[in-house]
Formats: structure tokens, sequence, C-alpha cells
């Protein structure tokens, strides 16, 4: 069975994450899993259950965070998906990856927009994360959430690398009955390519992609990132959708590249896909 992994610090950002996951399991079908790291100044899990009791404050963050993850996984069951929780103490992010045998097909998070996007992202466990996390990852931003994904406009370069972001964002599509999936290739004057040299370049890129609802949309702008948003916008997209080649380090694309400032300007969720 397909599965998501869900990060939640159980803030507003988390939620409105937690209510995108649910939405697309239900239409997928998978099972949502619901990830949380509590940091301790001591070894929780090795502790005796009296020793537990003594220590008050630390027992009420334990007990409060279980008591929210449990909230989240009545919610999915409620909404009928499959979902269960992970909660790990003292550790990096990465070891959520491990919360099931098989790995994650979707990794989806929160973000209030650039601010808390550059803090949940800032620290060397989430980096770690990043490098480590193959799963395309949806980032979330509070308020943006979609009843239903019908249309998704994917960024891309159009070389032969990010090629395979294509096939996993078709297979997305499919599984989420997707209608139309615009193709761009945005045009700067720093990267400027003839309309003919895209033209060859996109039939070479979509070669053998079966889709109907696929669309050809070059669009002209000063930058790549004022580009996308404008286009997004103006096409009135349910997602964005962008690849970072395999030659690239993640966290380096989701901190000093274009999703940083996409996920704060834009009003629509970010799906990005990572090739290796």
């Amino acid at each position: 069975m397909y599965a998501f992994l869900v990060l939640t610090d159980f803030s507003p950002p988390a939620a409105a994450a937690a209510r995108m996951a649910i939405q697309l399991a239900k239409r997928w079908p998978a099972e949502v899993i619901f990830g949380h790291v509590l940091q301790l100044p001591v070894n929780w899990e090795s502790l005796p259950e009296a020793r537990r009791r003594e220590m008050e404050d630390l027992d009420r963050q334990v007990t409060g965070a279980r008591a929210q993850l449990d909230r989240l996984v009545a919610q999915a069951r409620d909404a009928g998906v499959q979902a269960a929780h992970a909660l790990r103490f003292n550790t990096a992010l990465t070891e959520l990856l491990d919360a099931r045998p098989k790995p994650f097909d979707l990794l989806v998070m929160g973000t209030a927009g650039k601010r808390g996007f550059r803090q949940l992202f800032s620290g060397s466990h989430a980096q770690r994360m990043l490098r480590q996390a193959l799963p395309p990852v949806l980032v979330v931003k509070e308020g943006a959430e979609v009843p239903r994904i019908q249309r998704i406009l994917f960024a891309t370069d159009l070389e032969v690398e990010s090629a395979g972001s294509l096939r996993a964002l078709l297979h997305f599509a499919e599984r989420m009955a997707v209608r139309e999936l615009g193709l761009t290739r945005i045009n700067t004057p720093y990267n400027f390519r003839a309309t003919i040299e895209l033209e060859e370049a996109f039939r070479r890129y979509v070669e053998g992609a079966a889709f109907e609802g696929l669309q050809w949309l070059p669009y002209c702008a000063y930058q790549v990132e004022e580009g996308i948003a404008e286009l997004a916008r103006s096409w009135e997209a349910d997602l964005v959708a962008v690849s970072s080649h395999a030659r690239a380090d993640l966290a380096d694309w989701f901190l000093d590249s274009i999703p940083v400032g996409l996920a704060h300007t834009l009003p629509m969720p970010l799906l990005s896909f990572r090739m290796s």
C-alpha cells in the first residue's frame, strides 16, 4: 500500500499539511503516517515508568505529543484514511523515514511562508532529511490547501537529467485524476532560448508521455521565480511542481534556490521531485 509521511510540530501550518495529506490519501489511496520528533534532556525510552512519572514536566510533554498525534490519526480515520503515528525522541528527522519498512511515496510538511520555510529547513537535522529523502516533498502553505487538484503547473528546464521528474509527476497526476498538466520553461534574458529551440526540446522531453491533458506553456520573465508565480496565477494552477537535478543537493535547492521564494509567494502548494 502507498504511504505518506506528514512531518508535524502541531503548528497551524503543520495542521494545513495534515489536512492536505488526508485529502490526497483519500484519492490515492494511501496510508498516512504522522511523524513528530521530541527533543528531551534525558533518554526517555530507557527510563523506568516510575522515574518517568517523577519528571512531571517531561511526562506532560510526552503525553501531550502522543495525544496530539492520536487526534491527527483520528482525523484521518474519520475521513476514511488508514493512519498511524510515529513519535521519536532525541533523534534526527531522518529517523522518521524508517517509520515503515518500505520507502514513503510522499513527504508532506507545512510552512507559514518564507520565514517559516527557512526556519523549518535551517537545522542540520532537516538538511540531512532533505538530502536523504528520495520521495517527492509537498510543501503546504498555511491556508493554501485545495479540495481537489485538477491543474498542475510543472516548471522544468527541459534537460534530460530532469526527465525522471516528469515520469514521477505523471504517476502522481494519474493517481490524483488530474485533468490538466501544464509544462513550462521560463525564458529569461540571462538564459534565453529561441522559440523553435524550446518547442523541439519540449517534444523530446515529453516523448512517450501518455497524458491527454499535457500542455506546453512557455513563458518569458526577467526571473525564473517571478515567471513561475505569474504563470501559476494566470493559468489558475492548483499546484506547482518543480524538479531538482541529481547533481544538485536537495537542501541547497530548497534553502538557496527558487522553491524558497515560491513557498512564500505562491497561493498554492508546492511539490518538489528529487532525481537520484
